[in-house]
């Protein structure tokens, strides 16, 4: 399977604007749908010309699992889909929710400094209602690669999780995960085959999510071995002893459930005054309509940064 070209029509009806992003397995597309007014979505194929033989059959399941879960959901922070095209012999495909964002590793990237508290703890409160949602679903659902390049801001603050490829059902009883996957440094440790993920282990990679942002230090290079955060200079000392608690190695002792991690979260974001215009609005979280106008000596500010990258990639 090629590349789509803009103006191809995929399954009759989908016509191709321009690529959005592409992996080792497939790629996205930004699609247009005439049937629906000329309405924007996005389309998730499965590419397998650069997978091996024997592993087309994992693929293919990883495909199919990731397309009929997101099909299930229901959450302002979740693309929905739209259509699943789920026969193997005529491709693996779905269209679902455009985001109309950037990634959070690209924010990150241009910024040109760490993320200020009062920017990333919106981000987190939001991160951790999708993630209490996911762990509340018949059986649980861990997400699993919870990292900056899988999260979405969008110029209003919205966050949405992208790339539910590895994400699974929480089976009681099961010593281990089948598929030992996730992002070096992001991921738990209880993830490299030494035992099941659970909630607990997304609530982890919120604490590496965060301690990247916050400081530009890579969590990899850690090796799961976390001082104090505040010595990596997470400000201010009640966040800091946050992110300890959700890197500890030990899953008895992380956050016992996302809505715990939100609660000490919102405590911490009380303690923050931050310019309030209503630019910004929370999922759900009235507190969260705000707008930092912050100018280092750099003269960015994140929205600066958000809006700017997507006029670049228009």
């Amino acid at each position: 399977m090629s590349a789509r070209r803009p103006g191809e029509i995929v399954f009759n009806r989908y016509e191709v604007v321009r690529e959005l992003g592409k992996g080792a397995m497939g790629a996205v597309y930004l699609v247009r749908d005439p049937r629906l007014g000329g309405s924007l979505w996005a389309l998730k194929e499965l590419e397998l010309t650069l997978v091996l033989e024997s592993d087309r059959p994992e693929v293919e399941a990883l495909f199919q699992r990731e397309m009929h879960l997101l099909s299930g959901f229901q959450h302002p922070g979740i693309p929905r889909v739209l259509q699943v095209y789920d026969k193997v012999d005529e491709g693996l495909a779905f269209v679902m929710e455009w985001v109309d964002g950037v990634a959070l590793d690209d924010v990150q990237h241009n910024l040109g400094r760490t993320f200020l508290a009062h920017e990333a703890l919106p981000i987190a409160l939001q991160v951790c209602e999708v993630l209490n949602y996911l762990h509340h679903q018949t059986p649980p659902v861990i997400f699993r690669d919870l990292k900056p390049s899988n999260l979405m801001i969008t110029p209003a603050g919205r966050i949405f999780f992208i790339d539910f490829g590895i994400a699974r059902r929480h089976r009681p009883g099961l010593t281990k995960d089948t598929q030992e996957l996730g992002t070096p440094g992001y991921c738990a440790p209880e993830q490299y085959g030494h035992g099941q993920t659970v909630a607990q282990s997304d609530l982890y990679a919120v604490g590496t999510t965060l301690l990247h942002l916050l400081t530009a230090r890579d969590p990899q290079s850690f090796n799961f071995v976390f001082p104090p955060t505040r010595e990596a200079g997470v400000e201010p000392e009640s966040l800091s002893l946050v992110l300890d608690r959700c890197l500890k190695i030990k899953i008895d002792e992380r956050y016992p459930s996302a809505a715990a991690l939100l609660h000490d979260l919102e405590t911490v974001w009380a303690q923050i005054t931050p310019t309030p215009d209503g630019a910004t609005q929370g999922l759900g979280l009235a507190r969260l309509r705000y707008h930092p106008k912050v100018e280092p000596s750099n003269g960015k500010s994140l929205w600066d940064i958000v809006r700017g990258l997507m006029r670049l990639w228009r």
